[in-house]
Protein backbone atom coordinates (compact mmCIF):
# COMPACT_ATOMS: atom_id res chain seq x y z
CA UNK A 1 0.00 0.00 0.00
CA UNK A 2 0.84 3.72 -0.60
CA UNK A 3 2.19 6.08 2.36
CA UNK A 4 -1.16 7.84 1.87
CA UNK A 5 -3.28 4.91 1.67
CA UNK A 6 -1.38 4.06 5.25
CA UNK A 7 -2.21 7.52 6.70
CA UNK A 8 -5.77 6.84 5.76
CA UNK A 9 -6.16 4.00 7.86
CA UNK A 10 -4.21 5.63 10.52
CA UNK A 11 -6.42 8.70 10.83
CA UNK A 12 -9.50 7.01 10.43
CA UNK A 13 -8.10 4.11 13.26
CA UNK A 14 -9.97 3.71 16.53
CA UNK A 15 -6.02 2.84 17.93
CA UNK A 16 -4.99 4.03 21.19
CA UNK A 17 -1.89 6.19 20.67
CA UNK A 18 0.82 3.40 21.62
CA UNK A 19 -0.80 1.60 18.43
CA UNK A 20 -0.90 4.77 16.26
CA UNK A 21 2.63 5.73 16.66
CA UNK A 22 4.09 1.90 16.68
CA UNK A 23 2.08 1.58 12.93
CA UNK A 24 3.21 5.09 11.78
CA UNK A 25 6.04 4.10 12.38
CA UNK A 26 6.26 1.08 10.36
CA UNK A 27 5.26 2.63 7.34
CA UNK A 28 8.28 5.23 7.36
CA UNK A 29 10.06 1.62 7.65
CA UNK A 30 8.78 1.11 4.96
CA UNK A 31 8.98 4.39 2.44
CA UNK A 32 12.58 5.78 2.22
CA UNK A 33 12.79 9.61 1.56
CA UNK A 34 13.24 10.60 -1.84
CA UNK A 35 14.71 14.06 -1.76
CA UNK A 36 17.11 15.54 0.41
CA UNK A 37 15.96 18.95 1.62
CA UNK A 38 19.71 21.37 1.89
CA UNK A 39 19.40 24.28 4.43
CA UNK A 40 22.98 25.27 3.26
CA UNK A 41 22.75 29.10 4.83
CA UNK A 42 21.56 29.70 8.08
CA UNK A 43 21.54 33.49 7.58
CA UNK A 44 18.97 35.21 5.40
CA UNK A 45 19.18 39.07 5.51
CA UNK A 46 15.63 39.71 4.20
CA UNK A 47 12.88 40.04 6.63
CA UNK A 48 9.82 38.52 4.55
CA UNK A 49 6.59 38.62 7.01
CA UNK A 50 5.91 34.76 5.98
CA UNK A 51 9.19 33.67 6.93
CA UNK A 52 9.07 30.74 9.33
CA UNK A 53 12.86 30.85 10.31
CA UNK A 54 13.31 32.45 13.43
CA UNK A 55 15.13 36.48 12.93
CA UNK A 56 17.88 34.73 15.60
CA UNK A 57 18.20 30.77 13.71
CA UNK A 58 21.79 32.03 12.24
CA UNK A 59 22.91 32.52 15.92
CA UNK A 60 22.32 28.62 16.95
CA UNK A 61 23.04 27.64 13.61
CA UNK A 62 26.41 27.14 12.53
CA UNK A 63 27.14 26.66 8.66
CA UNK A 64 29.49 23.26 7.85
CA UNK A 65 32.60 23.73 5.68
CA UNK A 66 32.43 23.69 1.68
CA UNK A 67 34.56 20.09 2.77
CA UNK A 68 31.94 18.93 5.19
CA UNK A 69 29.29 19.72 2.83
CA UNK A 70 30.90 17.58 0.31
CA UNK A 71 30.57 14.70 2.63
CA UNK A 72 27.46 15.31 3.51
CA UNK A 73 26.52 15.03 -0.08
CA UNK A 74 28.50 11.99 -0.64
CA UNK A 75 26.75 10.15 2.51
CA UNK A 76 23.44 11.46 1.24
CA UNK A 77 24.24 9.86 -2.23
CA UNK A 78 26.51 6.42 -2.30
CA UNK A 79 25.22 5.83 1.34
CA UNK A 80 21.78 6.87 1.63
CA UNK A 81 21.09 6.32 -1.79
CA UNK A 82 19.26 9.93 -2.50
CA UNK A 83 20.01 11.93 -6.02
CA UNK A 84 17.49 14.40 -5.70
CA UNK A 85 18.66 17.55 -4.02
CA UNK A 86 16.55 20.95 -3.29
CA UNK A 87 18.31 23.69 -2.00
CA UNK A 88 15.91 25.28 0.46
CA UNK A 89 14.70 29.00 0.58
CA UNK A 90 17.07 31.10 2.46
CA UNK A 91 19.41 33.68 0.99
CA UNK A 92 21.43 32.16 -2.01
CA UNK A 93 25.41 32.51 -1.67
CA UNK A 94 28.86 31.79 -2.80
CA UNK A 95 28.66 28.41 -1.58
CA UNK A 96 25.31 27.41 -2.42
CA UNK A 97 26.51 27.74 -6.28
CA UNK A 98 29.65 26.16 -5.33
CA UNK A 99 27.66 23.21 -4.09
CA UNK A 100 25.36 23.00 -7.06
CA UNK A 101 28.34 22.93 -9.67
CA UNK A 102 30.07 20.41 -7.32
CA UNK A 103 27.07 18.05 -7.74
CA UNK A 104 26.24 18.56 -11.00
CA UNK A 105 30.23 17.76 -11.72
CA UNK A 106 30.98 14.84 -9.91
CA UNK A 107 27.29 13.24 -9.75
CA UNK A 108 26.02 11.86 -13.10
CA UNK A 109 22.64 10.83 -12.00
CA UNK A 110 22.09 13.89 -9.49
CA UNK A 111 18.91 16.18 -10.04
CA UNK A 112 19.12 19.42 -8.40
CA UNK A 113 16.12 21.86 -7.59
CA UNK A 114 16.51 25.66 -6.21
CA UNK A 115 14.16 27.48 -4.42
CA UNK A 116 15.12 31.17 -3.81
CA UNK A 117 14.32 34.88 -3.66
CA UNK A 118 15.23 37.07 -6.48
CA UNK A 119 17.19 39.55 -5.23
CA UNK A 120 20.39 37.09 -3.67
CA UNK A 121 20.64 35.23 -6.58
CA UNK A 122 21.26 38.28 -8.26
CA UNK A 123 24.88 38.12 -8.74
CA UNK A 124 24.36 34.26 -9.81
CA UNK A 125 22.69 34.60 -12.23
CA UNK A 126 25.45 33.77 -15.08
CA UNK A 127 27.02 31.34 -12.75
CA UNK A 128 23.49 29.33 -12.75
CA UNK A 129 22.82 29.88 -16.42
CA UNK A 130 26.73 27.88 -16.59
CA UNK A 131 25.61 25.57 -14.38
CA UNK A 132 21.38 25.29 -14.06
CA UNK A 133 19.53 23.24 -11.93
CA UNK A 134 17.21 20.85 -13.12
CA UNK A 135 14.31 23.02 -12.00
CA UNK A 136 14.31 26.69 -10.44
CA UNK A 137 11.67 27.96 -7.91
CA UNK A 138 11.58 31.94 -8.01
CA UNK A 139 9.28 33.42 -5.30
CA UNK A 140 7.29 35.79 -6.80
CA UNK A 141 4.41 36.96 -3.99
CA UNK A 142 1.98 38.72 -5.64
CA UNK A 143 2.06 41.65 -8.06
CA UNK A 144 4.73 45.14 -7.26
CA UNK A 145 2.85 46.29 -3.77
CA UNK A 146 1.73 42.95 -2.17
CA UNK A 147 4.89 41.48 -3.00
CA UNK A 148 7.16 44.30 -1.28
CA UNK A 149 5.03 44.77 1.35
CA UNK A 150 5.18 40.62 2.32
CA UNK A 151 8.91 40.84 1.28
CA UNK A 152 9.40 43.97 3.33
CA UNK A 153 11.90 45.28 0.68
CA UNK A 154 10.58 48.41 -1.42
CA UNK A 155 11.95 47.27 -5.22
CA UNK A 156 12.40 43.78 -4.91
CA UNK A 157 9.52 42.58 -7.93
CA UNK A 158 11.01 44.88 -10.42
CA UNK A 159 14.41 43.25 -9.25
CA UNK A 160 12.71 39.88 -9.34
CA UNK A 161 10.98 40.30 -12.70
CA UNK A 162 14.09 41.61 -14.17
CA UNK A 163 16.17 38.59 -12.87
CA UNK A 164 13.47 36.12 -14.24
CA UNK A 165 13.22 37.55 -18.00
CA UNK A 166 17.29 36.80 -17.89
CA UNK A 167 17.31 33.60 -16.55
CA UNK A 168 14.42 32.57 -19.05
CA UNK A 169 16.00 34.68 -22.34
CA UNK A 170 19.03 32.16 -21.12
CA UNK A 171 16.84 29.00 -23.00
CA UNK A 172 18.90 27.24 -20.42
CA UNK A 173 16.92 25.80 -18.09
CA UNK A 174 14.34 23.46 -18.60
CA UNK A 175 11.70 24.65 -15.65
CA UNK A 176 11.25 27.93 -14.16
CA UNK A 177 8.21 27.87 -11.80
CA UNK A 178 7.33 30.56 -10.14
CA UNK A 179 6.45 29.55 -6.26
CA UNK A 180 3.96 32.16 -4.31
CA UNK A 181 3.49 31.76 -0.46
CA UNK A 182 -0.27 32.80 0.11
CA UNK A 183 -1.09 35.32 2.76
CA UNK A 184 -3.68 37.70 3.95
CA UNK A 185 -1.44 40.34 2.33
CA UNK A 186 -1.46 38.81 -0.75
CA UNK A 187 -4.46 36.60 -1.56
CA UNK A 188 -5.93 39.61 -3.33
CA UNK A 189 -2.89 39.68 -5.95
CA UNK A 190 -1.93 36.10 -6.56
CA UNK A 191 -4.18 35.25 -9.38
CA UNK A 192 -3.50 38.71 -11.33
CA UNK A 193 0.25 37.71 -11.00
CA UNK A 194 0.15 34.98 -12.56
CA UNK A 195 -1.62 36.45 -15.34
CA UNK A 196 0.84 38.94 -16.25
CA UNK A 197 3.75 36.22 -15.72
CA UNK A 198 1.72 33.80 -17.70
CA UNK A 199 2.05 36.50 -20.48
CA UNK A 200 5.19 37.06 -20.44
CA UNK A 201 6.11 33.51 -20.83
CA UNK A 202 5.86 31.65 -17.27
CA UNK A 203 4.12 28.36 -17.41
CA UNK A 204 4.57 26.70 -13.84
CA UNK A 205 2.88 28.33 -10.95
CA UNK A 206 3.11 26.62 -7.65
CA UNK A 207 1.38 28.42 -4.17
CA UNK A 208 1.77 27.52 -1.23
CA UNK A 209 -1.11 28.84 1.57
CA UNK A 210 1.46 30.21 4.50
CA UNK A 211 2.43 27.64 7.48
CA UNK A 212 2.96 28.33 11.07
CA UNK A 213 4.59 26.84 14.15
CA UNK A 214 2.24 27.79 17.11
CA UNK A 215 4.06 29.90 19.56
CA UNK A 216 6.70 30.79 17.09
CA UNK A 217 7.07 32.12 13.47
CA UNK A 218 4.80 33.53 11.08
CA UNK A 219 2.10 35.27 12.67
CA UNK A 220 -0.50 33.83 12.66
CA UNK A 221 -2.21 36.77 11.40
CA UNK A 222 -1.34 36.18 7.86
CA UNK A 223 -2.83 32.75 7.91
CA UNK A 224 -6.41 33.76 5.17
CA UNK A 225 -9.77 33.43 6.83
CA UNK A 226 -11.79 30.19 5.86
CA UNK A 227 -14.12 31.77 3.82
CA UNK A 228 -11.39 33.80 2.16
CA UNK A 229 -9.08 31.13 1.65
CA UNK A 230 -11.68 28.77 -0.29
CA UNK A 231 -12.91 31.83 -2.22
CA UNK A 232 -9.42 32.13 -3.62
CA UNK A 233 -9.36 28.58 -4.94
CA UNK A 234 -12.95 28.83 -6.55
CA UNK A 235 -10.99 32.12 -8.30
CA UNK A 236 -7.78 29.55 -8.91
CA UNK A 237 -10.26 27.16 -11.12
CA UNK A 238 -11.74 29.66 -12.77
CA UNK A 239 -8.23 31.57 -13.69
CA UNK A 240 -7.32 28.36 -14.89
CA UNK A 241 -9.62 29.06 -17.98
CA UNK A 242 -7.91 32.65 -18.82
CA UNK A 243 -3.72 31.05 -19.57
CA UNK A 244 -2.25 29.35 -22.00
CA UNK A 245 -0.13 25.85 -21.75
CA UNK A 246 0.25 26.64 -18.14
CA UNK A 247 0.62 24.11 -15.03
CA UNK A 248 -1.33 25.39 -11.81
CA UNK A 249 -0.68 24.48 -8.35
CA UNK A 250 -1.87 25.00 -4.99
CA UNK A 251 0.38 22.73 -2.54
CA UNK A 252 -1.24 22.42 1.47
CA UNK A 253 0.87 21.34 4.16
CA UNK A 254 -1.47 22.01 7.02
CA UNK A 255 -4.55 19.96 8.02
CA UNK A 256 -6.06 22.92 8.77
CA UNK A 257 -6.37 24.47 5.61
CA UNK A 258 -7.34 20.50 4.29
CA UNK A 259 -10.41 20.93 6.56
CA UNK A 260 -11.37 23.88 5.51
CA UNK A 261 -11.65 22.47 2.06
CA UNK A 262 -13.82 19.50 3.40
CA UNK A 263 -16.07 21.44 5.61
CA UNK A 264 -17.10 24.21 3.19
CA UNK A 265 -16.37 22.59 0.26
CA UNK A 266 -17.45 19.49 0.33
CA UNK A 267 -17.71 18.89 -3.52
CA UNK A 268 -14.64 19.70 -3.87
CA UNK A 269 -12.56 18.24 -1.42
CA UNK A 270 -14.42 14.63 -2.73
CA UNK A 271 -12.93 14.93 -5.94
CA UNK A 272 -9.22 14.45 -4.35
CA UNK A 273 -7.77 10.88 -4.80
CA UNK A 274 -4.71 8.95 -2.88
CA UNK A 275 -1.34 9.53 -4.50
CA UNK A 276 2.16 8.18 -3.28
CA UNK A 277 2.43 10.68 -0.42
CA UNK A 278 -0.67 12.81 -0.72
CA UNK A 279 -4.14 13.57 -1.37
CA UNK A 280 -4.16 15.47 -5.21
CA UNK A 281 -7.13 17.17 -7.24
CA UNK A 282 -6.52 17.13 -10.77
CA UNK A 283 -8.35 19.01 -13.66
CA UNK A 284 -7.35 20.02 -17.46
CA UNK A 285 -9.00 22.85 -18.39
CA UNK A 286 -7.94 23.11 -22.54
CA UNK A 287 -3.95 22.98 -22.74
CA UNK A 288 -3.83 24.01 -18.40
CA UNK A 289 -3.44 21.82 -15.78
CA UNK A 290 -4.88 22.27 -12.56
CA UNK A 291 -3.52 20.46 -9.18
CA UNK A 292 -4.91 21.02 -5.74
CA UNK A 293 -2.97 18.97 -3.20
CA UNK A 294 -3.14 18.33 -0.08
CA UNK A 295 0.45 16.79 1.58
CA UNK A 296 0.12 15.28 5.46
CA UNK A 297 2.72 16.80 7.62
CA UNK A 298 3.24 13.56 9.31
CA UNK A 299 4.38 12.06 5.94
CA UNK A 300 7.03 14.05 5.28
CA UNK A 301 9.91 12.64 6.07
CA UNK A 302 8.40 9.90 3.99
CA UNK A 303 9.71 12.21 1.00
CA UNK A 304 12.65 14.70 2.44
CA UNK A 305 15.51 14.35 4.22
CA UNK A 306 15.83 17.50 5.58
CA UNK A 307 19.37 18.49 6.56
CA UNK A 308 20.25 21.69 8.44
CA UNK A 309 23.12 24.14 8.01
CA UNK A 310 25.16 22.72 10.28
CA UNK A 311 24.50 18.82 9.36
CA UNK A 312 21.27 17.85 11.89
CA UNK A 313 18.80 16.26 10.34
CA UNK A 314 15.56 17.74 11.53
CA UNK A 315 11.31 17.62 10.67
CA UNK A 316 9.76 20.39 9.01
CA UNK A 317 8.75 23.76 10.99
CA UNK A 318 11.21 23.32 13.43
CA UNK A 319 13.14 25.89 12.10
CA UNK A 320 10.40 28.51 13.19
CA UNK A 321 12.07 28.00 17.38
CA UNK A 322 15.60 29.38 16.45
CA UNK A 323 17.53 27.29 18.61
CA UNK A 324 16.12 23.56 17.75
CA UNK A 325 15.62 22.07 21.03
CA UNK A 326 17.64 18.01 20.63
CA UNK A 327 14.30 16.73 21.12
CA UNK A 328 13.71 17.76 17.65
CA UNK A 329 16.78 16.77 16.04
CA UNK A 330 17.47 13.26 14.73
CA UNK A 331 21.09 13.04 14.65
CA UNK A 332 24.03 14.45 12.47
CA UNK A 333 24.14 13.41 8.78
CA UNK A 334 27.81 13.47 9.47
CA UNK A 335 27.83 11.00 13.16
CA UNK A 336 25.34 8.43 11.82
CA UNK A 337 26.36 4.91 12.04
CA UNK A 338 26.95 2.70 8.75
CA UNK A 339 25.28 2.68 6.18
CA UNK A 340 22.54 0.00 7.03
CA UNK A 341 22.00 1.50 10.54
CA UNK A 342 21.47 5.02 9.19
CA UNK A 343 17.66 5.23 8.52
CA UNK A 344 17.20 2.89 11.58
CA UNK A 345 18.67 5.70 13.91
CA UNK A 346 16.72 7.80 12.68
CA UNK A 347 13.80 6.11 13.28
CA UNK A 348 14.72 5.12 16.87
CA UNK A 349 15.23 8.90 17.42
CA UNK A 350 12.71 11.06 20.01
CA UNK A 351 12.88 13.17 17.17
CA UNK A 352 9.80 11.12 15.60
CA UNK A 353 7.50 12.17 17.69
CA UNK A 354 7.31 15.45 15.93
CA UNK A 355 5.73 13.46 12.88
CA UNK A 356 3.20 11.36 15.59
CA UNK A 357 2.16 14.80 16.81
CA UNK A 358 1.04 16.16 13.72
CA UNK A 359 -0.60 12.37 12.90
CA UNK A 360 -2.83 13.00 15.90
CA UNK A 361 -3.51 16.43 14.83
CA UNK A 362 -4.51 15.39 11.49
CA UNK A 363 -6.65 12.79 13.13
CA UNK A 364 -8.48 15.38 14.55
CA UNK A 365 -9.05 17.64 11.71
CA UNK A 366 -9.88 14.94 9.27
CA UNK A 367 -10.15 11.25 10.95
CA UNK A 368 -13.60 9.75 11.08
CA UNK A 369 -14.97 11.19 14.16
CA UNK A 370 -14.78 14.77 12.51
CA UNK A 371 -16.28 13.73 9.35
CA UNK A 372 -13.80 12.08 7.50
CA UNK A 373 -11.87 12.30 4.28
CA UNK A 374 -12.74 10.54 0.92
CA UNK A 375 -12.05 6.91 0.82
Amino acid sequence: MEPIELWYGLINSMMMEQGLFRDLKAVYEKNSPFIAEIIMNSFCPSKCQHCIYAPDFHLYNKNLTQDEWKEAFRVIHDELGLNRFIFDGRAFTEQCIRAIEYLKENFGDVKVGLITDGISIGPFVERLIDFPPDWLDVSVDGLEKEHDLQRNHIGAFRKTFDVLIQLKDSNRFDKINILSCLTTLNIGSILEMIRFLNAKGFKNFFITPVSVLKGYRPDPDLQPQREEFVNFLDEFLITSNTLFDTWLEVDIYEAIYANTIRQLRPQLFNEFMMENDHLELVKAHGNNEVHISYYPLSLTGVREFIVNSDGNIIPPKVVAMGKIPREFVFGNLLELGGKEEKFDQLMSSQAFSFYMSELLSEKALLGRDNGGIPG
